[in-house]
């Protein structure tokens, strides 16, 4: 199977709510129950820290387009993962559409809630990555994605697994590594901080030993540096681990990097951004509709920590409906 696919297997201002601490006042752009049923059609969530500070005005900019189109927008918290899945949870059902500024990590966190649901998802991205926005072929420039997050909406397919929903890339080993570090990074080095955090682990790159179960299949033994269960094809800003994935098609594709030394791993991660490593002998793909991992590894998705081993992944057929142009494929 080495270096093949192996088997088939609406408007109103933003609504504010202002709070007391002990020590400063602190302003929320959500609270539960301030959301009163029949005040809102349209939430944006927006990582204010996002692009370096640019999603701020991004969400200014989005707003007035909004309103001058009569929808009545509410603006939330994501200020960290739970003030935004609580306050996503909290949505009265009249909102339908959900939009998120920011990149990768906020659009995992928005689509726990609303993948399965029945919303739907639009997205700005401004955030470091922008791994998922950019395969599904989602405009850079501000107004046009503005345009489109406002837009007309198609399905497309999700990762379920016993710790939550992804909507990109889920990964173990090597790739996890990477992303703990990335995390760790605070200098300004846009998406670029995944070549550096691949730097700075490389030497503690080792292989795992995992068991992968396809379609209900009997397990079988994989040793791996990185393993990738994929809904579309980048993660890591950029790296085309997975070039054939596709999130319309009810499956996932799986792509293995073996047991390699850090100078093969340096010849090989180049070639990642490119989606030229799988005719490497040491790079095995296979595709399933479901996956199960073994147990003793993290599982990462969208650049997130996602839960411990063992898990499984199941591709949702459209799980999400996504504003996004009709036309784009994923890149």
């Amino acid at each position: 199977m080495s270096g093949k696919r192996a088997s088939q297997l609406r408007q109103r201002p933003l609504e504010h709510v202002t709070i007391a601490d002990t020590s400063a006042e602190t302003t929320l752009g959500y609270a539960p129950g301030v959301i009163a049923p029949g005040t809102a059609d349209l939430a944006v969530v927006t990582n204010h820290t996002a692009g370096r500070g640019k999603a701020a005005g991004v969400a200014v900019r989005l707003r007035a387009v909004a309103e001058q189109r009569g929808h009545r927008v509410v603006e939330l918290d994501a200020s960290d993962a739970t003030s935004t899945r609580t306050a996503i949870a909290s949505l009265p059902p009249e909102v339908r559409r959900v939009i998120g500024i920011g990149g990768d990590g906020l659009t995992h966190h928005v689509v726990q809630h609303l993948a399965g649901a029945d919303r739907e998802l639009g997205l700005v991205p401004v955030g470091t990555g922008n791994d998922f926005a950019t395969a599904l072929d989602l405009p850079t420039d501000t107004d046009e994605a503005i345009e489109v997050a406002l837009g007309p909406t198609r399905p497309i397919d999700a990762i379920e697994t016993d710790h939550g929903w992804a909507a990109s890339v889920a990964t173990v080993g090597f790739s996890g590594d990477v992303n703990a570090r990335a995390d760790r990074i605070r200098l300004p080095l846009g998406s670029f901080v995944y070549t550096a955090a691949t730097i700075v682990e490389l030497p503690r790159l080792r292989p795992r030993g995992i068991w992968m179960g396809l379609d209900g299949a009997d397990p079988i033994e994989i040793e791996t540096v990185m393993l990738a269960v994929a809904n579309t094809p980048r993660f890591g800003g950029g790296m085309l681990v997975c070039p054939d994935a596709r999130p319309d098609d009810g499956l996932l594709d799986v792509t293995s990097v073996g047991p390699v030394g850090r100078t093969k791993l340096l010849r090989v991660f180049p070639r990642i951004f490119r989606g030229e490593h799988l005719s490497y002998p040491e790079v095995t793909t296979w595709r399933a509709a479901t996956v199960t991992l073994s147990d003793g590894v993290d599982v990462w998705a969208d650049g997130e920590l996602l839960g411990p081993s063992p898990v499984t992944l199941r591709a949702v057929p459209g799980a999400l409906r996504i504003a996004a142009p009709p036309d784009a494929g994923p890149r």
